[in-house]
């Protein structure tokens, strides 16, 4: 939650007052977290982030995702997945891929500081796109529900796509393609 109207109030404009990461959070253990000294959210989402307000289903939606530089690196003793461009939705089709994340109706604890983190896997089967958005790519069999938007979809070591949409039946994943991580690079150099 990098951004959202409600924040409005604290002074940022929207933008979160603090935004800590804590990689490897689960059933209330938290064994490491990383305050974020610069974050960009996706083009599109701050005007379109409500379904009330804005284009949140053509637009919004396919932006709800965030970049985040940490303060400081993490400790050995977490794994950190690396980032692979993948420019061409075929090198994906019919390939296992993994993620995992914090799916809301799942939980049983109240508080996301105690929410268990799980795991899916499946594969992906078509990719969706638009002139003005980054490809899109589907499954209907690696389960992604609310509380896992920003989850990356990852094989062999490496994060392919982030997690940004789902319905009942299809998840959906932005594909980190080359385009998105020369913006992501471009940005920081400022």
């Amino acid at each position: 939650m990098v951004y959202k109207p409600e924040y409005a109030q604290n002074g940022r404009n929207g933008y979160a007052k603090h935004v800590a990461v804590y990689p490897g959070a689960s059933n209330g253990d938290r064994p490491v977290y990383r305050k974020a000294t610069r974050y960009w959210i996706g083009g599109d989402y701050k005007d379109n982030c409500s379904v009330d307000n804005g284009d949140y289903l053509n637009l919004g939606m396919f932006d709800d995702w965030a970049v985040i530089e940490l303060e400081s690196s993490l400790s050995l003793n977490i794994s950190c997945l690396n980032v692979r461009a993948t420019n061409s939705f075929s090198d994906m089709k019919g390939k296992t891929y993994k993620s995992q994340g914090y799916p809301e109706e799942l939980q049983t604890a109240a508080g996301w500081g105690s929410w268990t983190m799980y795991k899916t896997s499946g594969t992906i089967y078509q990719v969706m796109s638009a002139p003005r958005f980054l490809p899109v790519a589907c499954s209907e069999n690696i389960k992604i529900t609310p509380g896992q938007s920003g989850s990356p979809l990852y094989r062999d070591g490496a994060a392919e796509a982030i997690a940004v949409a789902n319905s009942p039946t299809i998840s959906c994943f932005i594909l980190i393609n080359d385009w998105l991580y020369n913006e992501v690079q471009e940005r920081w150099s400022v």
